[in-house]
Formats: C-alpha cells, sequence, structure tokens
C-alpha cells in the first residue's frame, strides 16, 4: 500500500484546504448516499484550481481503505473524455476524500422526468456513457479491462454542455483484455433492479453484467421511460424491468415511453433505440451485444432523430467521416462530411440496412441505401461498386456516389439523386398501353445489365422501377446485386422472398440467375 501511496503523491489535497471549501463539510452538499456525502467548493489541484466535487467517503456504511484505493487506481489509469476525472484525494486524519471534476448538472438520474430534456439529448448522453463504457471493456494500450460493476443513471454525471460522464469505480474488477470473455467470480454487489441476473445466480461477472445494466438505463429503459427502474411502495422495492420488456416485446412501447418525448419522436430512431436496448437485457450473456455495437447503434438513432427538435449542435456539425466517398458524376458534387452531417428520412428498411432520402447542408436531396459492414468483403465489395458505377443506359437508375464506411462506422452508403415515392411503378399500373410501354424500358434495362454487366438484379419488383421527369422508366435498387463472371450462370444470393414474386428454382435452390429475373418481369409486376 505503501507503494501505491507514493505513486499518487502528486495528487494529494491538504485536509484543511478541503475544510475551508467546504465550511468544514458544513454546507455546500449536493449529493447524499450510503457512501457518503458530496460537497461543491474551489480548490487547487492537480490540473489548477477551480470549482470540484468533493466526495467525503463514510467509514459506518463500510467504505474503507479498497474501495478509496482502488477508485484513485482506476480513475488515474483509465482516462477517457466520457469517464468523470479524479483530480486529487486526502487521507489525513482517517478522512477517505476524492475530489472529482465538476459535473455542473449532477447525476442523469435528476433529469429522467424533465420536461426538458429532449430525446436527441437523450441520445447524446446514452451514446457518451456507451463510448466511456466501451472504453472500459476494451482499453487501448492496457492489458487488463476494467467491469464497472455498478452502472446505473445515478452514476452517470452531466457537465455544464450535458456530456455524460460514468463515474463511481470503488465497486469496479479488473480482467484480461485479451479474451473475448472475462469472467470473475467475486461477492455480488451493485444496486437492486439493475444487476445482471445472471450475475445474482452465479456470482459470475463478466463484461456483460455491464451490459445489462447499461440496458436498464438505456430503455428499461430509463431514458425512454422517464423514471427509475424501481420504487418503493408499502414498505416495499418494486421492479419495473419485466414490466417494461414485456412492453417491448407486445410492441407497445407507447404505453411507457415519456409522455413529453412522444410527439417529436423519430420511428426509425425509437425503433433501434429500442431494439439495442432489449439486446442487452437478453438472459444469455452470449446474446447480448458489445459495447462497440452499442455505440454504432446509438449513433444511427441519434442520425435519425427528429428534426422538429431543432437545429443541430455544433458538435454534430463538425463531425468528420472516417470512410471513403467516391464520385461518379462530375456535378454537384458533396463531401463524405457532407453527406453524413445531412437530415434524414427513413422511406424504408431491408434486411441489410435502411434506404432513406438525404437532405444536404445546401438543400439538395438525394436518396441513399445502406448496408451494414459485416456483409463486404476485402476489396471485392469496393471492386463492384465501381463497376456498378459505371452503368450509364435510359432504363438503368444510375449511382451517383457510395461511401465505404471506416472501421469505426455502421452502414456503407450507395447515393443516387432522389425520386419521390410517386414515382414507383406501381402507382402508374393503369392502361395496357402504359404497361406495354414500361414493359419494353424495363426489358431494355435488364437487358443491358444482362448482358454488358454480367449483373442479376436479384430483386425486381415494381416498386424498385421508378419514372424520371423524362418519363423513362429507370430500374433501380441494387442492393441485392452480385456482380458474376461471364462463365457462371447463377449465383447464391439471399434473394428477395417477395410474395409472388419470387421464381419457383429460387424457392427450391436458394439462388438466382438471368431467368429469375425474367421471371419478375413477366411476372406481377405488370399483371
Amino acid at each position: 500500500m505503501a507503494s501505491v501511496v507514493k505513486e499518487f503523491e502528486p495528487l494529494k489535497i491538504r485536509l484543511d484546504e478541503l475544510k475551508k471549501a467546504t465550511n468544514s463539510f458544513g454546507s455546500k452538499v449536493i449529493g447524499r448516499g450510503g457512501f457518503g456525502h458530496v460537497y461543491e467548493g474551489e480548490v487547487s489541484h492537480s490540473k489548477g484550481r477551480g470549482l470540484v466535487a468533493i466526495k467525503r467517503l463514510s467509514r459506518e456504511y463500510g467504505q474503507g481503505d479498497p474501495g478509496f484505493w482502488k477508485e484513485i487506481m482506476m480513475l488515474s489509469r483509465y482516462t477517457h473524455k466520457n469517464l468523470i476525472s479524479l483530480l486529487g484525494f486526502c487521507d489525513e486524519d482517517g478522512e477517505r476524500i476524492l475530489v472529482y471534476e465538476h459535473a455542473s448538472n449532477g447525476s442523469l438520474d435528476r433529469h429522467l422526468s424533465s420536461t426538458t430534456l429532449m430525446w436527441t439529448q437523450r441520445l447524446r448522453i446514452c451514446l457518451d456513457a456507451a463510448r466511456g463504457l466501451a472504453y472500459l471493456h476494451d482499453p487501448k494500450g492496457f492489458q487488463q479491462r476494467v467491469l464497472h460493476r455498478d452502472i446505473k443513471s445515478g452514476n452517470i454525471l452531466l457537465d455544464d454542455k450535458w456530456n455524460a460522464k460514468l463515474s463511481d469505480m470503488g465497486l469496479s474488477k479488473i480482467g484480461p483484455a485479451n479474451q473475448q470473455h472475462t469472467n470473475v467470480f467475486t461477492t455480488v454487489a451493485g444496486t437492486h433492479g439493475y444487476l445482471d441476473p445472471q450475475y445474482l445466480e452465479t456470482c459470475s461477472l463478466t463484461k456483460e453484467s455491464d451490459i445489462y445494466s447499461f440496458g436498464v438505463v438505456l430503455v428499461l429503459f430509463e431514458v425512454l421511460c422517464g423514471r427509475l427502474c424501481t420504487e418503493k411502495a408499502n414498505g416495499l422495492l418494486k421492479c419495473f424491468v419485466h414490466m417494461w420488456k414485456e412492453s417491448y416485446k407486445c410492441k407497445k412501447l407507447d404505453r411507457i415511453i415519456f409522455k413529453d418525448l412522444m410527439p417529436p419522436m423519430d420511428p426509425t430512431s425509437l425503433e433501434t433505440f429500442s431494439d439495442i436496448a432489449f439486446q442487452c437485457l437478453h438472459y444469455s450473456c452470449e446474446q447480448r451485444p458489445t459495447t462497440s455495437r452499442i455505440v454504432k447503434k446509438l449513433e444511427i438513432a441519434l442520425r435519425f432523430r427528429s428534426k422538429r427538435e431543432g437545429t443541430k449542435r455544433k458538435e454534430d456539425k463538425a463531425r468528420k467521416a472516417g470512410g471513403k466517398l467516391v464520385h461518379f458524376d462530375g456535378s454537384n458534387v458533396f463531401t463524405a462530411d457532407d453527406l453524413l452531417r445531412a437530415s434524414v428520412e427513413m422511406t424504408s428498411k431491408s434486411t441489410y440496412g435502411f434506404n432513406y432520402k438525404a437532405t444536404l447542408e445546401n438543400g439538395d436531396e438525394v436518396s441513399v441505401q445502406t448496408w451494414s459492414e459485416y456483409i463486404t468483403k476485402d476489396g471485392e465489395y469496393e471492386v463492384e461498386l465501381n463497376l456498378l458505377g459505371k452503368i450509364r443506359h435510359p432504363n438503368v437508375f444510375a449511382i451517383r456516389a457510395y461511401y465505404l464506411a471506416s472501421e469505426q462506422e455502421e452502414y456503407n452508403h450507395l447515393v443516387f439523386y432522389y425520386m419521390p415515392e410517386k414515382s414507383q411503378l406501381s402507382v402508374f399500373l393503369h392502361h395496357w398501353a402504359t404497361r406495354m410501354q414500361i414493359a419494353k424500358g424495363v426489358a431494355r434495362g435488364l437487358h443491358n445489365l444482362h448482358t454488358h454487366h454480367k449483373l442479376i438484379h436479384g430483386n425486381l419488383t415494381s416498386h424498385y422501377v421508378l419514372l424520371d421527369e423524362n418519363n423513362n422508366h429507370k430500374i433501380s435498387d441494387f442492393g441485392m446485386s452480385r456482380l458474376m463472371h461471364a462463365h457462371v450462370n447463377s449465383h447464391h444470393i439471399a434473394a428477395d422472398k417477395t410474395l409472388g414474386y419470387q421464381a419457383p428454382e429460387v424457392s427450391k435452390l436458394k439462388e438466382v440467375d438471368m431467368k429469375t429475373d425474367v421471371h419478375r418481369l413477366l411476372g406481377p409486376s405488370l399483371s
């Protein structure tokens, strides 16, 4: 212990200075708990002088040396913008005092029912906390990961700009970071309502135990429901987690969502958010998502937030794209940052991602299709996209650009000129003469894809035949396409299962070829 004390000697703050800042711990209390009291005051510390949070640990409730020194070691060695910073400590005269950066907006639990904390801000807070937890679970440059062990809304602090920071590492445990699954057998500790059921049963703490607790905060839904997960009634502690999970399973989230969030919430944002939160609460640890996946899903939920909540923050506008953008059209060129900062409105959802309308900051509108990064293969996907981008035909909807995501991003993007839904073929299926004209145009486009580009569409329905401003019918949506070599006659792909369009051989063999495209052309799309 002596070596530990010596290592952190520069962080020591004299007791008399802390007493002076808090009127001898007689006022300026900003928090109370089983650990003791938290005060605010102005002191000199390792990073200068300023307003700080001063946590005076209580020996009466067992807050002794182990948790005290553990928190000092953790917060000194593991630093991240979404972890609360330790600025100093005091261990004089039997006192155990920790000094942190001041989070002027307090803890998240105090704001759950706030009518001014709108959906977008709640998403940002969750995303910040997820990034902090992701760092603890997979710290760069460290041999050991940290299992927080007490994730709850009361331990998520908010600074003056509403940036969220994880706090209270006194119960944390460490384990090897080079193992996919880290198990630490320990006495169960944490907060009722947030505890992982498997941890309760086995005393085996894993990083997935933190994931479960985080799911309770995310949705379970405290952020979504605007209330804590537990409530005392008639001397008993009532937990709402089971009820909230059932509401999700029955697709009745509207019954539990905080009423002041309902009007402006974007449905795609809500769905993305609630889906990942529910996954966190899966009973099986193996079925829970990683922190990196949680971060990616929350980024998507934030992107699809409602535009009715006002303009974007400067932080959003400063976002930098880490991927690669390639243009095939020299006119109206936009940057990758322009694309990722665009306001979006989802038009449909596919197996692989989303289709949405994006409005760039200059007012231009584009149509975008996305694919998850996991379906791509090194080099192959980019070669395919470059070939697709070269397709130019009056009856084929040309690709305008594509964006390949970086490792930190969830989706790749295909960009087209925007075509409103009223341009879809299904809107114009009326007169026989019109149908014949449409069929000829689509046939010419399909012939071009088959003979000149060796490309199978694999997903041809009336929904993906669009009418441009010159009344040309264009085949769109190459999301299911796979370029094939000239000697290959068929291709195994995850063919679309739209009722009535699928060729019989596809149902049996799970493969498509040029003939299945023809079946779709001559099938119900024109009947």
